[in-house]
């Protein structure tokens, strides 16, 4: 997972939190299928391709 210029392995059931107006993005670097749960508190999500 990448984080503003940080970039961290993340295993099963680890949770992130990124803050607002942050770029983030998420890489399947294992074997198996990736399945991830994203969480928005704002009713509107807004998504922008870097």
């Amino acid at each position: 997972m990448t984080t503003g210029d940080r970039t961290v392995v993340a295993r099963a059931g680890d949770t992130a939190v990124v803050q607002p107006d942050v770029w983030h993005g998420f890489t399947n670097t294992g074997s198996g299928t990736l399945r991830m749960m994203c969480i928005h508190a704002s009713a509107t999500m807004i998504q922008e391709n870097r």
